[in-house]
């Protein structure tokens, strides 16, 4: 991740660079981005890690983000206060939009970087670790919040019409019930493929929202990550993608530059999340063309939220309604889990395996009672079962090593 921010952090300079110059020649041939007395110290101070650091590269690239970010974000406010750069009727509209827009994310992730230090000073003070959901969440409302609020700001320049309308949730002059109907179909065809993909999968790929999913231990953090999948998510990311950054590439580089460029981008920002797993980022690839692409046939941001809120939220109700009744004997003992002894989740879970015999979870779950009971023979034969299913499991490795202990 950190040289996919490094390289992103040079990219967007460059472009940020070329569109300030466009924006006012002289005064940009004046102005130092870089000055030489932080050009210097932050020379001393890389050579220094350079030679006590022992991950050198990354914590290089790291220091390069934290470092330069924040000086170039003044000296470039600076430059933009300066009255021959104030907008007026001689400016080109679409490069002073692309211009805020690059500023709307150089803002963003300085403030959560910022954000995420602070986070993580908090949980050292209080000693306690965050679990990998609780970070999830946190760092997910900080993001949008922070990113919506710059994005809020930038809008301004549109038009005087409100939020809403500036990022394209207003109905166009195409049917409105033509639109929901072309979004909801898409969407279920999507949310369909990729049920029929999770649940017909020999071997699961680990990925980080795996690992993440898998690390839940609360019923109230798995409650919040739902309404943040179904409820919130998919308008947020509507706003930013579709609504926003995708007016301002229509603005200055036209429909289909502004088309390719969305649909890529969605994809490599979600790439984190499935790393490890290449058919769900293609997957993700294909539906962030089809969002886009409906939202530049359909003229509004409306008909891309519906979609994507069809698929958010058919992606987890489709394999919930399989699994009930593909699974119903396991899906019965996680519901009864806490209330049942120890004789009645065995009597249960080997009524699961007569019912799926091919499947590794319930394997799992018989581990971990006979390791807790200390019947080690027992809990090796249930997880090496598991792993017959599932070979190279992190999670089940992991659990045959703490049995092996």
């Amino acid at each position: 991740m950190i040289y996919f921010l490094s390289a992103a952090f040079v990219i967007f300079v460059g472009l940020d660079l070329s569109l300030l110059r466009r924006r006012h020649e002289e005064s940009f041939r004046k102005t130092n981005f870089f000055p030489t007395k932080f050009a210097i110290l932050f020379s001393i101070l890389i050579i220094g890690i350079l030679i006590f650091s022992e991950e050198k590269l990354r914590y290089v690239l790291f220091f390069c983000i934290c470092f330069l970010l924040p000086i170039y974000l003044l000296r470039r406010q600076a430059y933009l206060s300066k009255p021959e750069l104030k907008p007026d009727e001689n400016d080109v509209p679409s490069i002073v939009f692309a211009s805020d827009a690059i500023g709307v994310i150089f803002q963003s992730t300085f403030w959560i970087i910022c954000s995420a230090i602070v986070v993580k000073g908090i949980s050292l003070f209080i000693k306690k670790d965050i679990t990998l959901m609780g970070d999830l969440i946190i760092s997910t409302f900080v993001s949008w919040s922070v990113i919506l609020f710059f994005v809020y700001k930038a809008t301004t320049r549109f038009s005087d019409k409100g939020f809403l309308y500036n990022v394209g949730l207003k109905w166009a002059q195409q049917s409105k019930t033509k639109i929901i109907l072309i979004a909801v179909v898409l969407g279920l065809s999507f949310a369909a493929c990729s049920s029929y993909i999770i649940l017909n999968r020999d071997v699961q790929p680990e990925t980080p929202f795996s690992e993440v999913m898998k690390s839940i231990d609360s019923v109230w953090f798995l409650m919040i990550f739902l309404c943040l999948a179904v409820a919130v998510a998919p308008l947020t990311e509507e706003i930013l993608f579709r609504g926003y950054f995708y007016k301002v590439l229509y603005l200055h580089k036209g429909q289909w530059f502004a088309l390719v460029v969305i649909s890529l981008s969605f994809a490599i920002l979600h790439v984190g999340q499935y790393w490890g797993d290449w058919l769900a980022i293609a997957m993700v690839t294909f539906i962030g063309f089809a969002l886009t692409g409906l939202r530049a046939w359909s003229k509004t941001t409306i008909a891309s939220a519906i979609m994507h809120y069809v698929y958010n939220a058919g992606v987890i109700i489709i394999p919930v309604i399989v699994m009930s009744v593909t699974h119903s004997a396991f899906i019965e003992y996680k519901i009864k889990e806490s209330q049942m002894n120890r004789k009645e989740k065995m009597t249960m879970l080997y009524k699961a395996i007569d019912q799926t015999p091919d499947f590794s979870e319930i394997y799992v779950e018989l581990a971990k009672i006979y390791k807790d009971e200390g019947n080690v023979i027992k809990a090796l034969e249930m997880i090496d079962r598991a792993l017959d299913l599932d070979p190279g499991t992190k999670r089940f490795l992991n659990l045959k090593e703490e049995i092996l202990e």
